[in-house]
């Protein structure tokens, strides 16, 4: 999910991708 959330916000994954799992 790290490249999808990168993605879909269009910025950096933060501690939120991570979380986001």
């Amino acid at each position: 999910v790290s490249p999808d959330g990168l993605l879909k916000t269009g910025r950096p994954p933060r501690s939120t991708d991570i979380s986001d799992d």
